[in-house]
């Protein structure tokens, strides 16, 4: 499993299966899909086309059918630029490193990119999956972090290579979606306040639920967070209690106060939110592409 600050590996599944339930209760099974924020694909990876369910035999099965000959378009953003370059190239077959030596991770941290081998090594081989923070492996030299990394991406590669990609901000695509399935995953504004990092600082969080909201009037918009805006236009869809931090994820692993007792696994709740006005069906019908 790759390490990446924020990622949605372990529960990723559980939210696509929420979202496809959600559009096939709407009939709008394999409506193209964006996801403005990708980071690592841990929801993006399940969010293929859905061949497998059966066919409605509601009055609007016809338009359900239509809708599910076709492949799911899928699209992808992100501003770390660097990681959609390595997106890109593992397209094309490029392959990740499996052993990344402390020299050229630094090489690689001030070099120019955008480069996949910056995409790869800048959150996967950082303490934490924070981009840059520092080598993982400086103080663990028991765990191949890059082997790690490389065999977890190649695991699902295929299921990222029929997407189109583009790097930069979200608020800076060359279109405004509409007609399509959105899940968003920005920095949660709890994760800012306890480990404030260059990313998460510079993120605005009200300039992002503006653009959800507006969004929202023409897509089915999804935000994965623990909290949302208190202004009556998103409802909870999902949630579960979600260990965080690498040591937390482990199940076995206790942490220590300094007076030696045990301390209190830090869990906090995962929720995914639905802007609660969705468009009319007929949106869906031309899908206009963010890029």
């Amino acid at each position: 499993m790759v390490r990446y600050q924020g990622g949605k590996h372990r529960i990723g599944r559980e939210i696509a299966s929420v979202v496809k339930h959600i559009e096939k209760e709407m009939g709008l099974e394999n409506t193209p899909y964006y996801e403005p924020m990708v980071g690592a694909g841990g929801i993006f990876k399940w969010m293929a086309s859905d061949d497998d369910h059966e066919s409605s035999q509601s009055s609007d099965s016809r338009y359900r059918r239509r809708r599910n000959r076709r492949r799911r378009p899928r699209f992808a953003s992100d501003a770390n630029k660097d990681l959609i370059a390595m997106w890109n190239a593992l397209k094309k077959g490029w392959q990740p490193m499996e052993n990344v030596s402390e020299k050229e991770w630094h090489r690689l941290k001030h070099s120019k990119g955008p480069t996949p081998e910056r995409g790869f090594c800048g959150p996967f081989l950082s303490f934490g999956g924070q981009t840059w923070s520092g080598y993982a492996n400086k103080y663990d030299d028991t765990t191949n972090y890059a082997k790690q990394a490389a065999k977890s991406i190649n695991s699902f590669r295929d299921k990222m290579k029929d997407a189109k990609y583009w790097g930069g901000s979200y608020l800076d695509i060359p279109h405004e979606p509409r007609g399509m399935i959105i899940v968003a995953d920005p920095p949660y504004v709890s994760s800012k306040a306890a480990k404030p990092n260059k990313d998460f600082a510079e993120f605005d969080n009200d300039a992002f639920w503006r653009t959800m909201e507006r969004w929202g009037k023409h897509n089915l918009v999804f935000v994965c967070e623990e909290v949302c805006p208190d202004n009556g236009e998103w409802v909870v869809v999902w949630q579960k209690p979600y260990r965080r931090g690498t040591a937390n994820q482990r199940k076995n692993t206790r942490q220590y106060t300094e007076r030696g007792e045990k301390a209190p696994v830090k869990m906090s709740v995962e929720k995914l939110f639905l802007y609660k006005t969705p468009p009319k069906k007929s949106v869906f019908d031309r899908p206009v592409y963010p890029f």
